[in-house]
């Protein structure tokens, strides 16, 4: 078991705060590139210089996700604050944003994390096979959104266009996921 360090978004910390499970995505870098474009096209994994299938590809690479293994455990950094007397987060306290500002989650210290989930599951996929479900396990705001055959992808894509804007939706790029668990309710 090893520990990854990660910044949540809002949405996902409050996610976590709410259910105790998330599912986490982040886009591969650097992304793989289509060597050619015929049915059996391969693709080029730039860090090894290698070729391989999509097939070859998802089994030579989940074991490099950099949100972890199932077992290992996330350091969910966040958006916070100290207020002389305890640490409070954006996420679930975001009162506190109008009279204070707030810091980056970059700049949180260990001691402040307040969410340390277990991976249950993880690998790699392409951004397009994210399932509605899964969105919702993100956390993202699927109100008005109804499911069905084809579903409407939009809160979707206005997230992952407005937070990883080098992989755009449409080039449909190759991500991390994880789903976990808060620790503490496994105990």
């Amino acid at each position: 078991m090893s520990e990854h360090i990660i910044t949540l978004f809002d949405h996902e910390a409050r996610r976590l705060a709410e259910t105790s499970a998330l599912f986490v995505v982040r886009p591969v870098v650097p992304q793989p590139t289509r060597i050619n474009d015929d049915e059996d096209g391969t693709w080029e994994w730039r860090r090894a210089g290698e070729y391989y299938d999509d097939l070859v590809l998802y089994t030579v690479i989940k074991d490099a996700n950099p949100l972890g293994v199932p077992g290992d455990v996330l350091v969910c950094k966040e958006a916070w604050l100290f207020t002389g007397l305890r640490t409070v987060y954006r996420a679930t306290d975001p009162q506190w944003g109008e009279i204070c500002e707030w810091n980056p989650a970059s700049t949180m210290p260990r001691r402040a994390v307040r969410f340390r989930p277990v991976v249950c599951e993880a690998g790699v996929m392409r951004i397009d096979d994210i399932t509605y479900g899964q969105c919702i396990d993100m956390g993202l705001d699927m109100s008005g959104v109804e499911y069905e055959p084809g579903w409407d992808t939009a809160p979707l894509v206005r997230y992952w266009n407005r937070r990883f804007r080098k992989y755009p939706w449409e080039d449909n790029p190759w991500c991390w996921f994880a789903r976990v668990e808060r620790e503490n309710d496994h105990a």
